[in-house]
């Protein structure tokens, strides 16, 4: 009876200890993109009222992903079947297309590449502009798309 009451106690000492190395492991290894899900809301009168196609990226590569992160929507939708030919295990794609006024329920991101160095997004809008989002730490990504522009909605727990 000895024995099993000291094996019981070993056991749940290794156990205890075990939690707190795990954790520390878990904080040592930071996630660097953390994104979960992307839910979309578009305006009525957005993209003056034509469909509005998004890309998604989520990028494995920390050159790629600041060399993607100086184009332009416009210059990426016009080279985006290359730059996916260039370099098919640096980065996904994950597209979407919205209507004016519609809204595309949560839905999850799964990349089959960890750890990312991190993710882009791009809306292919009528109007000139940039309309390149680079995704910071959010878990849950809300993506607006206005008449004119798109824009991540703040987290609930920011601060204005």
């Amino acid at each position: 009876m000895k024995l099993k009451n000291a094996f019981l106690i070993l056991l749940c000492t290794l156990l205890i200890s075990g939690c707190g190395t795990i954790k520390s492991a878990a904080q040592y290894f930071k996630i660097k993109f953390p994104l979960q899900t992307i839910q979309i809301t578009s305006v009525p009168d957005a993209n003056d009222t034509m469909p509005t196609p998004i890309h998604l990226l989520i990028i494995f590569d920390k050159d790629l992903l600041a060399e993607l992160g100086k184009l332009s929507a416009a210059k990426y939708f016009e080279n985006a079947q290359q730059i996916l030919n260039d370099h098919p295990d640096m980065l996904e794609v994950h597209s979407y297309e919205i209507m004016p006024g519609q809204v595309l329920p949560e839905q999850f991101v799964q990349f089959r590449n960890f750890p990312a160095e991190g993710g882009l997004l791009f809306a292919n809008l009528v109007a000139p502009g940039e309309h390149r989002i680079k995704i910071g730490n959010q878990k849950k990504l809300k993506l607006r798309v206005q008449k004119n522009k798109i824009n991540i909605a703040p987290p609930l727990n920011s601060k204005p």
